[in-house]
């Protein structure tokens, strides 16, 4: 009879490692492929295992395997705010332990003030944060 595991399983090229903080989780693109050209960079999933498992499953995996098998009509390179960015600094937040703890509703107010000021017009017709809409809200 098998011992019943220790820790959750984790999705392909997503690894645990402790921090002072709590585990951390972490997707590696392999070596393999960044000698190949892969277009996806190794990231910080965060502390949060449910929201470290759903951006690799639902972002990170769909797109490393769309650009191995060479499907260019899927293959997309996840959405990442460059850095200094509006954009950027919610997500910042958002891979921050402090809103992880937030229960759901003050997390949906967050969610609600970062596309309200993200979504802001500016005079020359620009938005405050260039990705707006979304403020990255889905990912």
């Amino acid at each position: 009879m098998k011992p019943p595991r220790s820790a959750l399983p984790l999705p392909r090229y997503v690894e645990r490692k402790p921090t002072g903080a709590g585990w951390a989780h972490f997707f590696h693109v392999p070596t393999w492929a960044k000698r190949t050209g892969c277009p996806l960079h190794s990231e910080a999933l965060g502390l949060d295992y449910a929201a470290a498992v759903k951006r690799a499953e639902e972002i990170l995996l769909p797109a490393f395997d769309a650009w191995r098998t060479g499907d260019t009509s899927t293959a997309t390179t996840p959405a990442i705010a460059a850095v200094g960015t509006l954009d950027w600094m919610f997500a910042e937040y958002r891979a921050d332990r402090r809103y992880s703890k937030l229960d759901p509703k003050s997390k949906r107010n967050h969610e609600v003030g970062f596309k309200l000021v993200g979504g802001y017009i500016l005079k020359d017709g620009t938005r405050l944060a260039p990705d707006g809409d979304r403020c990255g809200a889905d990912r």
